[in-house]
């Protein structure tokens, strides 16, 4: 089953639902068979987990609460697309693949369930270098940043 953008930035805006559970409901609705879900489906799909304690340390809230959730989720899609953001979850295929094996510093899984960017996303399955320094960079370092940057850019790598 697809779990839409707005549904998956609905469950963001719900308290007490953090990136485990979101992931656990996302992964769990992607197996069901079906074309698209609704917000009720959701919030019944949800319900039954708590209830089968598939969700630890969740409290489930009202339905009221998740129609308020989704009125904000409309409204900051909406409003992000109005600045050019677009809006893609990992379970998306336009996803940047390269962030699908994104973990923390100990090894653990840590993908983004959604993903807010601007402009082209294709550009993200080219090569890419990430120059990394400090907030207080010196004159020196900001030179070898831009000529690095200028350097690797002129042959087609991103620079992140």
């Amino acid at each position: 089953m697809i779990i839409s953008n707005e549904l998956i930035v609905t469950m963001q805006l719900i308290r007490g639902l953090g990136p485990v559970a979101l992931n656990k409901i996302c992964e769990f609705v992607s197996n069901l068979s079906g074309v698209s879900l609704t917000l009720g489906e959701l919030f019944d799909i949800i319900e039954e987990m708590v209830a089968h304690k598939k969700l630890s340390r969740f409290s489930m809230p009202e339905f009221d609460d998740f129609q308020t959730a989704n009125r904000k989720a409309k409204d900051i899609i909406s409003r992000s697309s109005d600045m050019g953001i677009g809006v893609v979850s990992r379970y998306a295929e336009e996803f940047p693949k390269n962030l699908l094996g994104t973990v923390t510093e100990d090894g653990k899984p840590s993908v983004p369930t959604i993903l807010y960017y601007r402009g082209n996303l294709s550009v993200t399955r080219k090569p890419a270098l990430a120059i990394i320094g400090t907030r207080n960079p010196t004159e020196a370092g900001k030179t070898a940043g831009q000529y690095y940057a200028r350097a690797f850019a002129s042959i087609g790598i991103n620079i992140v």
